[in-house]
Formats: C-alpha cells, structure tokens, sequence
C-alpha cells in the first residue's frame, strides 16, 4: 500500500507536466484531495508515537575503568553497549521495562551466556534513560536466556505501560511500528508491515531457545533490541529481538518475540525472578510432506509425537505416540518451534485445548501444563518404579543402572526375538538408531511399543554392535 501512495503522487506530478494552466489546476486539487487521505493514515502513526513513546527506554551497559599509575589512581566511566526496552507494568514505587536478555546479562568470548548458580549473571551498572531525557540506575529483576527475554525496574512510579496485543490475530500485512534508541542517534521510529510469522532463524539454537519470530521489513538496527514492534492500535506486538544482515545493518530482515509469550515470560520474571516453563510430557518430530498426504493431512507444518513420557500431563490426558499435533489452543500449528512457543504461552495449571490426528480421526484433548520442575519430578518418580521393565513382544526384559548410560538387557526369552537377534544378558543397549540414545527404560519401552522393527546399537563384550530387532506377532 506505501508504495502505491507514492506511485499515486508521483503519477499525479508527472501528468502536471505538460498540462496547460486549468489542466494543471485540477491536478492539484486532486492532489490536495489525496493528500488529506494520506495525512490521515500518517495521523496514526503520529498518534502511535504519542501513545507509546513516553513508554520506550533506552538501555545503556555501563563500566567503570579505574587505572592505578604510582601514587595517582583515576577512572573512567566507558559505554559497553546499549538497546532499547519499554514499560510494562508499573505503581506506586517502580517502572518495570521488559528487554532482551543479551543486551543485559553478561556474555563470554564465544558470546555464551554466563551463568552462577544456574542462573544467568547481569551486568553491575545498567542505567536507564527515559523519554524525557531523565536517567536511573536500572535494578535487575531477572532474566531468561531461552527466550531472550530480561526485566529491569527502575525507582520511578507510574510510567504508563504499554498495552500487550494478541499476537496470535497478527496476519502477513499488517503495519507495524519498531520503535527504540538504534545506532546512539536517540530515539526513533520506522514503520513497515509484518513479513512472516512463526520464523525459524536459528539465532537461539545454542540455548535451545524458542524460534517462532515475528518477521517485519520496520527497519530494526543494532541498538533496537528490546524495544517495542507496535500494531496501529498503539498495543505491543512482539519485542524486537534480532536482524538477518551480512551487514550488520537493517535490509528488512527483522524479528519480534511474539507478544503473547513475551508477556508470559515478563509476569514471571516481575513475580518470581525466573521464567516456568509451561511442559506436558512429549517429545516431537516433523511430519513430512508425503507422509501429510499419506494420511490425509493438509497441513504439511503439523508435528507428530514421538513419545509420550509415563507420569506426565500428556500421559494422563491420553495423549499418544504417532499423534499429530493439528493446533494448539486453536491455534493451526506452524512447525515444532510453533509448538514449543504456543506451549510456553501457556498458563501452568490451567488446561489447553490440543487438536489432534489419530488413526484418521479428530480428536480434542485437554492438557494441564505443569513447571519443569514438577515434570521432572512426575519422571523420575515414575522411573523410580519402573527401573525394570518386561517387553513381551520383543522377548527381553530390560533395567536401568544408575549410574551408566543407556538400559541394560537383565533377561532373555528363550528363543525370542532378542535372542534371535544375538541379544544376550547383560548387554548394554545404548542407542535406537533413527531415534538417538536411550535415557530411560520406559523410555525404551514406550518407543518399542510402536514400531514394528528396532535396530540397535549396543556393547557386548566391549564392543559395539548393531543388531536388528523384529517384534514378535501374535
């Protein structure tokens, strides 16, 4: 649409040329006649800036150098780096501004979060300025390094906040407004439309961070991190995370953490410090095109479950290895990184509606999320009574020792598959080819139950092996 306005003006201007003194009068009249519905929509924006702006911060990474020569000790104050932030919550004490945890917590050489405690370490001086030109000394709330996401507050009461959208209504073509302190020129602001959603870039793949990134072509630059990408309701889209550009300049390549997990992670972090994940219990992988159609699925973007942990959400809704996941929330799955994402906006403790395939039939199952912590808890309580475990349909029995890898092969069935496949007692199987290394027994157990055929790889006598198991049919 932006260009097509220009194309209009440019087309009117062109025809003035030429034109004889009436002619040319009623060109601009039209003229005057499409500008006014050109200085509406450029009204928004200024609306937009008004609304929102008292809101945006800059995010200034401060340290001091002090140097000792003989009897003479001096400093110097020096800006290791800055960004961008807005405010999201505040009263009658503090302002709280939502960021994006690499420009506040502390990096290593090889740009790896450094972490004390498990947890991720801020930087000692970060200060933070205002709209109105006002300086504070930043206190850091907490941080979370897989979504990229960080909460400062500062001693100043009642900033207004910015009101959160719905990211999950954002549509390809909507206009969106990046606004933030880039490049130490101050504030600004640039306009553009949302390109694509549920981007897949692989920035956060070393934390294993989620990667369901709005992509907008608003020019976003180095120093726009943390600040606000805003619809024409004046309302937060999503947080300006990241660019794609050989350059390391904007070319319309950048991505937004959508707004409906930004605000998750940033009401855990104001409350608690530290973000709960949102877990249920299941392990995924992508479908293929050809396996969609095999099935009967039109969308190709749909994932399948590999393995439903015992003891977990999932498990107790029902869930089922070789479900595939359709939408989560009603919301159609875009991909494994949608799915995470979807799941991580999440409430703990309050169900979510899952539509899924099975067997060539709908089904809705309603799923309660649960922290990390409580699912691991789930797990290994659950482990702990099943260390070993009987696989009729294989002829083995397998347990799991507690302190080496992968199962070990406790009991053979005379002429069973295991033992036809050359299994003996006390082999250690460490790997599912085609899956990848074996954790647990249940684990084990619940990927034997589904597939017809197994190759392993084990160690006996010393020595790797593989070996092919073939379920025995009845």
């Amino acid at each position: 649409m932006r260009l097509l306005l220009v194309f209009v003006f440019i087309g009117l201007l062109s025809v003035v040329y030429g034109m004889d003194d009436n002619e040319r009068e009623l060109a601009r009249q039209e003229l005057e006649s499409v500008a006014k519905e050109l200085d509406k929509f450029s009204r928004a924006f200024n609306l937009i800036h008004k609304v929102v702006g008292p809101s945006v911060v800059s995010v200034q990474i401060q340290h001091q150098y002090v140097q000792t020569t003989g009897f003479f000790r001096s400093s110097r104050q020096v800006k290791l780096g800055e960004g961008s932030g807005f405010v999201f919550a505040s009263d009658d004490e503090y302002s709280y501004i939502i960021t994006n945890a690499h420009v506040v917590l502390q990096m290593n050489g090889q740009n790896n979060f450094i972490k004390r405690g498990g947890r991720p370490v801020a930087h000692d001086d970060i200060r933070i300025e205002t709209h109105d030109g006002h300086y504070y000394q930043a206190i850091y709330v907490g941080g979370d390094t897989k979504t990229d996401l960080a909460v400062l507050k500062i001693n100043e009461a009642n900033i207004p906040p910015i009101r959160w959208a719905d990211s999950d209504k954002a549509q390809v073509g909507d206009w969106v407004v990046a606004l933030g302190y880039p490049l130490g020129v101050g504030y600004s602001a640039s306009s553009g439309i949302i390109s694509a959603l549920a981007r897949d870039t692989g920035v956060y793949q070393r934390e294993r961070g989620f990667e369901s990134f709005i992509q907008t072509d608003a020019a976003i630059n180095q120093g726009n991190s943390g600040g606000p990408l805003i619809n024409l309701k004046g309302e937060v889209i999503g947080v300006n995370a990241s660019i794609l550009s050989k350059s390391e300049g904007n070319i319309g390549l950048g991505f937004a953490i959508p707004a409906n997990l930004a605000k998750r992670v940033a009401e855990d972090l104001k409350e608690f410090g530290y973000f709960s994940f949102p877990m249920v219990g299941i392990d995924m992988r992508e479908i293929r095109p050809e396996e969609a159609d095999k099935i009967g699925i039109k969308n190709t973007k749909a994932v399948a479950i590999r393995i439903v942990f015992p003891g977990t959400p999932a498990a107790e809704a029902g869930l089922q290895s070789k479900d595939v996941i359709l939408s989560v929330h009603s919301k159609t799955v875009k991909g494994i990184e949608h799915v995470r994402t979807l799941l991580a906006s999440a409430r703990i403790g309050k169900e979510l509606p899952i539509t899924i395939w099975r067997n060539g039939e709908i089904h809705e199952v309603n799923v309660t999320p649960v922290s990390g912590e409580q699912l691991l808890a789930s797990i290994r309580e659950h482990t702990s009574k099943h260390q070993i475990i009987e696989i009729d349909s294989y002829g083995l029995t397998i347990a799991k020792p507690e302190d080496q890898i992968g199962v070990m092969v406790s009991k053979i069935s005379p002429d069973g598959p295991a033992e036809k496949a050359g299994l003996k007692q006390g082999n250690r199987i460490y790997e599912i080819i085609g899956y990848g290394p074996v954790r647990s027994a249940m684990e084990f157990e619940q990927y034997a139950k589904n597939v017809q055929v197994l190759v392993l790889r084990i160690i006996q006598n010393g020595r790797i092996k593989k070996v092919r198991l073939v379920r025995e049919t009845k």
